[in-house]
């Protein structure tokens, strides 16, 4: 099952079950060790998931990370 992840207006995400703030590096680590997440928008429930993979994604490309097959 996919941990529910919330966005907030000021771009804050945050754990919905810990109520913790996550950041992308923390996604990041978890997406490659297996875990799934569903991201969305906190007040309209909107799917952010592909977004934010998608960012994390470039982010690791941009820092010159290799990216695992």
């Amino acid at each position: 099952m996919a941990k529910l992840i919330k966005k907030y207006k000021n771009r804050q995400l945050y754990d919905a079950e810990s109520k913790n703030p996550i950041t992308f590096g923390e996604l990041a680590k978890g997406i490659e060790s297996g875990e799934s997440y569903l991201i969305v928008e906190n007040e309209t429930e909107k799917d952010l998931t592909l977004q934010t993979y998608a960012q994390i994604l470039y982010e690791q490309i941009k820092s010159g990370k290799s990216i695992k097959e």
